[in-house]
């Protein structure tokens, strides 16, 4: 879907964007569904710093702002505007640091109005750790396990503030996902059970079984059991 970043909507602080935008990718391709990442999805794209309604192209964004610019005054509809706009998501894709992001040798027709060092493919290409090669771990996950594409989904703990967490299950494969979705530190609630780590959005060094990661989950942890 086109619609303006998650990952900008959820928490644009800066500090938190490879975490979250882990987060949000671990969600994506361990749920039940079809799958689609979106230009950009799988580098952390957040939205862009647009500052004049002339950079946009998209015609819903434009007939809006037309409409409400006479009704709420300039800024009031230029921000209206922003927030929802789908040429958030439309700019072309980040391919390198270069100019107009590798994308074109000449000015595309929606340009990128600033460069955004670091999150480019070319960039993330040669980080291990990047939101790039995280994605990339995680479909091969998917691939491997039957039961993240096909299995059931049974979720628990479903009165603990922001801790989302469920089972995907299938003919006696079971697979535990476990998600802070806060930008604190929550209690694990599960510390207990030894499930063996297949993935997560933090580093735990060596740290293999769920009952020894510690009783505190990250912000924006995002960890992945096998049962």
């Amino acid at each position: 879907h086109d619609n303006p970043r998650m990952l900008s909507k959820v928490n644009p602080d800066p500090r938190r964007r490879e975490r979250l935008a882990k987060l949000l990718v671990t969600l994506q391709l361990t749920m039940k569904g079809t799958p689609f990442l979106f230009q950009g999805q799988e580098l952390g794209a957040v939205n862009q710093d647009f500052t004049d309604i002339s950079q946009l192209r998209d015609v819903e964004s434009l007939n809006f702002f037309a409409e409400r610019k006479n009704q709420q005054g300039t800024e009031e509809a230029w921000g209206s505007v922003l927030a929802g706009t789908r040429d958030h998501a439309r700019v072309p894709m980040l391919w390198t640091a270069g100019d107009n992001g590798g994308f074109s040798s000449v000015e595309p027709w929606l340009c990128r109005p600033a460069p955004d060092p670091g999150w480019s493919a070319a960039e993330q290409e040669a980080d291990e750790h990047s939101v790039l090669c995280y994605t990339r771990q995680l479909l091969a996950l998917r691939h491997a396990h039957h039961v993240l594409r096909f299995g059931n989904i049974r979720f628990v703990a479903g009165n603990k503030r922001d801790y989302f967490a469920y089972f995907r299950e299938e003919k006696g494969k079971r697979i535990f996902c476990e998600f802070n979705l806060s930008d604190k530190a929550i209690l694990r609630p599960f510390t207990s059970r030894k499930y063996r780590v297949l993935l997560g959005n933090v580093s735990h060094g060596r740290v293999k079984r769920m009952d020894r990661l510690g009783d505190r989950m990250e912000p924006y942890e995002a960890v992945i059991y096998e049962i």
